[in-house]
């Protein structure tokens, strides 16, 4: 079992399962206002930050501890513009 929990691959397995993501912005729209600050640990993909900013979070802040999935997470968030609001740790 933690031979898939240190795998980055894992999370982009866990972005093929719509209805947990979907389940999961879902939730997020509901429950982030226009201003909170949010701290995702174990970013992964980074997917909830985005929810989460998208969402009106004013700050974000992504930890995650997989050096590959942090560079990934950073091109997503630049490309996306939201490089003001996810801070990737």
């Amino acid at each position: 079992m933690t031979e898939i929990w240190g795998s980055s691959d894992f999370a982009y397995i866990c972005l093929k399962d719509t209805v947990r993501t979907t389940s999961f912005r879902t939730a997020i729209e509901r429950t982030v206002q226009p201003g909170d600050v949010v701290l995702e640990v174990g970013a992964g993909t980074g997917i909830l930050s985005l929810f989460a900013a998208t969402a009106g979070a004013r700050k974000v802040f992504a930890v995650e501890i997989d050096e590959y999935l942090c560079e990934c997470l950073a091109e997503t968030v630049r490309a996306n513009g939201l490089t003001g609001i996810i801070e990737i740790l």
